[in-house]
């Protein structure tokens, strides 16, 4: 009986443990359910869908232990969503929450800690917290080293800005480490004869000329402006290597070689709206937004990517003060740790700057001060910083990290007050930023500096586009035009004016007519159509959507799907369901073909995507849409608030909205918004697609 009465009581106790389990068991398995829809949402750009399953996902560790591993994973995968959705402040404090778990796991040097502390770091480089994620950033390349290697490609996306902060901070040392590792990685893993590797020369050469290491700097920017130049770089990339290396050769007393001259090859352009009028089914080809050249006119001598339109580099200006006394000190060449090959001589074609031997020139003799030549153009050593500086601002503008871009750009001007290209560059980040205001002062500053620069009057209109003021735009561009006629971008530039005029004519035509109404643009949108409104049919239920796999398209990523089929639910919703989709998995049936694409040639290389429809009288019966991955310059990726408008746009067309809104407020305006912009449908918008599908009015095409 003893015996039995323990075995029943065994058998209580373990049934007692079973039931207590049960519901620790059942919160797991929430939380699991919870959180990997929530990072299978956020991978495919469901962000809205991602937000609400992470957040039940943290409701279920309110009862995990402190250093549990999956309330970091949790506070992690919240903390990237939040960086994708641009809040940074709340992405910081996720990071921190997400770090201090990870610190208690017992491993200071695991993947996963270098992982949090690089995106914590990202949060605090869009806060313009350099210093502390210069901190950060040093502690993920020591635990990225470690665990993949000090050549491990990964590490290319954190050394530019290592080395960019530190010289802001006057921390030579590590800007110098910083850079010859990336010379050495891009070696390595993009080849010697690469642009890449070209321009990590570059920076490091531009780096030691900074701080006085002339001789050193001379072999590698040497062979920089050799790789670019074999490499068939951008003119500005090569433009600005030579240009540093005038001003390593004119500290060591040697001529300078003259900037090169290559011809940029414009792509030709496209008719906007082909209409074939003599079938019963036309085809009306909407080429949709008409694209500020993104990044593509920045006066600025860049150190990575360059866009396909470019400007000319920043040269060293006249400057007619002297200088303080400077001591000059042979330098022995210090030893360099990359690879060398034959010295090449820099390429030498025409230029239309005049160049000028480039030896030193004794001023004043009681002062003991030198003044140097480059490119036929004073420069001292501090314009020079100030010019890296600015050049360096360049790869965060790249980057998209335009709070920073303005932190460094402002150092740059105390250094020099009077560098155009800091302007330039200034006003460019303040147009991406939205501060439209302070973009346009700063772009009229370096205008009245020097009129001769055409970077300012490009990123000018650029700004006035933009902010919706058309006219002014168009005149801006127009004056470019005039002031610069034999200058390669002309003719991009002519067809954005061209394409301004247009919307300006047809805006014009609308406002005389007295058609419009306040609270839509359905007038505006109808009058681009020479046949009229058209729209899906009423009787056709439920459009069929087929969105193609982006994989294996340069530039595509795995949430620009998502931002896509998201898209298409927020037109559903501000048409009130007059018109609803599905998504199918073959294109075979479908409505709308939805496409990716990288390359700029398929479409107007100031768009960033396309919109066929096809239809007969008013009734649309086919459209097709094709997205650009790689931003409407062929080489810079626009931002995902931006990828999300071009969605939303060519939706808008594929609907039926053929023109265009006059107000930049809305997402069919001619123009996309600033990079960090989060626009979405407005009413007006939404007013405008509601009267299409409550019924289509006979618009009399008499009155156009």
């Amino acid at each position: 009986m003893r015996q039995s009465g323990r075995l029943v009581a065994g058998v209580l106790s373990v049934i007692l443990v079973a039931a207590e389990a049960l519901p620790i068991c059942a919160k797991d398995a929430q939380w699991e359910s919870h959180f990997s829809a929530g990072t299978k949402a956020e991978s495919e750009g469901n962000f809205d869908e991602a937000q609400n399953e992470l957040a039940e996902a943290l409701k279920q560790t309110a009862k995990f232990q402190a250093n549990d591993p999956r309330l970091a994973k949790t506070y992690y995968e919240v903390a990237e969503l939040r960086l994708k959705q641009e809040d940074w402040a709340n992405a910081q404090q996720y990071f921190e929450r997400a770090l201090k778990v990870q610190d208690k796991l017992g491993d200071p040097e695991s993947i996963d800690i270098g992982n949090t502390l690089q995106g914590l770091a990202t949060a605090h480089e869009q806060l313009g917290k350099h210093q502390m994620a210069v901190l950060l950033l040093k502690r993920v390349r020591k635990i990225w080293t470690k665990h993949y290697g000090a050549r491990d490609e990964r590490l290319t996306t954190i050394l530019p800005a290592m080395a960019t902060y530190a010289m802001l901070d006057s921390d030579y040392a590590t800007a110098q480490e910083c850079y010859r590792q990336l010379v050495d990685i891009e070696e390595h893993t993009s080849g010697a004869n690469s642009a890449r590797f070209g321009w990590a020369l570059n920076s490091y050469a531009s780096c030691l000329a900074y701080i006085g290491k002339y001789s050193e700097a001379e072999p590698l920017a040497e062979r920089a402006v050799s790789v670019l130049t074999a490499a068939g770089d951008t003119p500005t990339a090569i433009d600005s290597a030579t240009a540093n290396l005038q001003y390593i050769y004119q500290k060591l007393g040697k001529a300078a070689p003259p900037l090169s001259e290559k011809p940029v090859v414009d792509a030709p352009a496209k008719t906007q709206v082909a209409v074939q009028p003599s079938s019963p089914v036309s085809t009306l080809k909407v080429t949709g937004q008409i694209i500020t050249p993104k990044k593509e006119v920045t006066e600025i001598v860049p150190q990575q990517e360059v866009p396909v339109v470019a400007s000319r580099p920043e040269v060293p200006v006249v400057v007619q003060r002297k200088e303080a006394p400077v001591a000059q000190k042979k330098e022995e060449p210090a030893p360099i740790k990359v690879k060398e090959v034959p010295a090449t001589k820099p390429v030498e074609s025409k230029s239309t700057t005049t160049q000028t031997a480039s030896v030193p020139i004794p001023s004043n003799e009681k002062s003991g001060k030198i003044q140097y030549l480059a490119g036929g153009r004073l420069i001292s050593p501090e314009q020079f910083k100030a010019m890296t500086l600015a050049n360096n601002a360049y790869e965060l503008i790249r980057e998209e990290k335009y709070t920073m871009a303005v932190q460094i750009l402002k150092n740059a001007l105390v250094i020099y007050p009077e560098l155009v290209s800091a302007h330039s560059n200034l006003g460019l980040a303040y147009s991406q930023l939205g501060q439209l205001s302070d973009a346009e002062s700063q772009l009229r500053k370096a205008i009245s500096i020097d009129a001769s620069r055409p970077a300012a009057w490009l990123n000018l209109a650029g700004t006035l586009q933009i902010g919706g003021q058309l006219k002014e735009a168009a005149a801006t561009y127009g004056e470019f035009i005039q002031r610069f006629p034999n200058q390669k971008l002309v003719a991009k530039v002519q067809e954005i004016k061209s394409h301004l005029d247009k919307e300006l004519k047809e805006q014009a035509t609308v406002e005389q007519s007295g058609a419009q109404t306040p609270n839509d643009y359905f007038t505006y949108a109808s009058h681009a159509s020479n046949e009229g409104p058209s729209r899906w049919p009423s009787d056709k239920s439920t459009i069929k959507v087929y969105i193609a796999s982006g994989t294996g398209t340069p530039g595509f990523k795995d949430e620009y799907a998502g931002f896509l089929a998201d898209s298409f639910k927020q037109w559903e919703t501000a048409c009130q369901q007059k018109v609803r989709f599905q998504l199918v998995k073959s294109a075979n049936g479908s409505d709308i073909e939805c496409a990716w694409t990288d390359d700029a040639s398929k479409i107007s290389p100031l768009e960033g995507g396309e919109t066929s429809v096809q239809h007969g009288g008013t009734k649309i019966s086919h459209a097709t849409i094709t997205i650009l991955t790689k931003g409407p310059t062929g080489d810079t990726p626009l931002s995902p608030n931006q990828l999300r408008v071009v969605c939303l746009h060519q939706i808008g067309h594929a609907l039926g909205i053929a023109g265009h809104s006059p107000k930049p407020q809305d997402v069919m305006f001619c123009s996309l918004p600033p990079a960090t912009s989060k626009l979405s449908i407005s009413s007006r918008d939404s007013a405008t697609i509601q009267k299409l599908y409550t019924g289509v009015p006979q618009v009399s095409m008499a009155k156009w």
